[in-house]
């Protein structure tokens, strides 16, 4: 303790102040990042919900391993509007659907591909899907530039 108040003697008021400044910055930037991860959590959440909802499915059989045709088209649907809408990546896609493995995401994309390619009736409902997420995501957006999202703020 004694040494690093001697430290602190040393240092000029100077070096405080640039040291205290660096820190707020530090600060700002970590509740940046962490504020970019409640939002992607909240929009998951929210395209688990609409995928559900439209479907007439549960959440439970959503993340089920079931391989059912609605409920992998399903799964199909959510893991393509993930990976639009919040830039999360193949292992975390993963997690949020309940997936063991990033291969089994690439999987989900390149299935879901074709489907579109064919025009399958399986995913009549993904267009409505993309656009109450794009909704919602710039909602979200410009409630976070005019200050009105909750969250912890930095008045400082």
């Amino acid at each position: 303790m004694d040494r690093r108040l001697g430290y602190l003697k040393t240092l000029s008021r100077e070096q405080l102040m640039k040291r205290l400044t660096e820190l707020h910055i530090e600060v700002d930037a970590i509740n940046k990042i962490i504020n970019n991860q409640k939002s992607d959590l909240e929009i998951i959440a929210f395209i688990k919900d609409i995928v559900c909802e439209g479907e007439r499915i549960t959440k439970y059989a959503l993340l089920s391993k079931s391989h059912k045709r609605e409920l992998v088209t399903a799964r199909f649907m959510c893991c393509q509007l993930i990976r639009d809408y919040t830039g999360a990546s193949l292992n975390k896609i993963a997690v949020h659907m309940n997936k063991a493995h990033h291969t089994t995401i690439l999987h989900a994309f390149n299935t879901f591909k074709s489907l579109v390619e064919t025009n399958s009736p399986e995913i009549k409902n993904y267009k409505d899907y993309e656009r109450k997420v794009r909704a919602y995501v710039s909602d979200r957006r410009s409630e976070e530039m005019s200050g009105v999202a909750t969250g912890p703020s930095n008045t400082n």
